[in-house]
């Protein structure tokens, strides 16, 4: 237990690597983040990826503790 503890200790992207978090509005999600001043991840964002029928549409910021947390839409 102690050498998986050092391990999450030490972890650059916090204790949780990654959350996501379904939202009805990624663009009206995306906004609010901004106007928040919060960090977003990617360079260009919302993404779309292929996924499921229409696809999805996501970013990631980086949360209180360092953890990344995914806002995510499924399209359709």
């Amino acid at each position: 237990m102690g050498e998986e503890h050092s391990e999450i200790a030490t972890r650059h992207d916090g204790h949780i690597d990654h959350i996501a978090l379904d939202v009805l509005d990624i663009d009206k999600a995306y906004a609010e983040i901004l106007a928040a001043g919060m960090e977003v991840l990617e360079d260009e964002a919302p993404r779309f990826l292929p996924f499921w029928t229409h696809g999805v549409k996501f970013f990631t910021v980086r949360g209180p503790d360092g953890e990344k947390v995914e806002f995510n839409q499924m399209l359709g």
